[in-house]
This record gives C-alpha cells, sequence and structure tokens, in this order.
C-alpha cells in the first residue's frame, strides 16, 4: 500500500535532496526506507514478470512491462479507496454488476435449487 509512496520519495530524494548522502539520522533512516523498498520492490516486481516473458519466448513485447507502474498506482489507489470505505461503512459492499450488456431488457433469471427438481 504505501508502495508507489516510497518509489516517489525515492525518486524526489534522489532529485532533490541528500539520498547519498543523508546529513541527519532522520534523513539516514528515510534515504534507507525508499531505498530498500523503492528498489527492491521493484526488482521483485519485475523479475516474475521478464522471466515469464523470457521463457515464452515474448521478449520483443518486454516494453510493456512498464505498465506495471500505472498498475501498481492504480491498485494502490483502489486497496485505500477499499479501507476507506470499510472503515465509513463496514456493512455495505460495493459490487460490480457484470453482464448487463448481454441481458439488457431480459427479465431476471429464476433462481432454483436444484434440490426442488429431486421430487
Amino acid at each position: 500500500m504505501l508502495g508507489p509512496l516510497f518509489v516517489l520519495l525515492l525518486v524526489n530524494d534522489a532529485i532533490f535532496g541528500d539520498l547519498l548522502t543523508p546529513s541527519t539520522p532522520v534523513q539516514l533512516v528515510a534515504s534507507t526506507c525508499w531505498c530498500f523498498v523503492g528498489l527492491t520492490g521493484v526488482f521483485f516486481a519485475f523479475w516474475p514478470v521478464w522471466l515469464g516473458l523470457r521463457r515464452r519466448g515474448l521478449m520483443p513485447i518486454a516494453g510493456s512491462m512498464l505498465l506495471l507502474f500505472p498498475y501498481w498506482v492504480l491498485t494502490t489507489l483502489a486497496v485505500w479507496w477499499w479501507q476507506l470505505d470499510f472503515f465509513r461503512n463496514p456493512y455495505n459492499w460495493l459490487k460490480t454488476e457484470h453482464g448487463l450488456a448481454k441481458n439488457r431488457g431480459a427479465a431476471p433469471l429464476a433462481i432454483t435449487s436444484p434440490v426442488a427438481h429431486r421430487n
């Protein structure tokens, strides 16, 4: 949940801050967190994807791995949204209604029990 934030802080410290030369203990801890989570997180997320592409002979589309970054951001936003919604209204479950385009205008299906048909 905090991975994208740590990556952004890593990039911010690398560009504008003292990432590799921290001057205070707090900056040392912060730089260590940004570097560890940012770099190892990215490595361990890309490694299985790269291995799968290589094993299946799909290396020409390896550039699509860059789409993992927006995917992580959107996944993180979804998790934070869920947590906020869960704590605001714990007994409500937001569900996606599937299949509306296929059944547009059709009457809803009746739900029957398989046991009811055994006479």
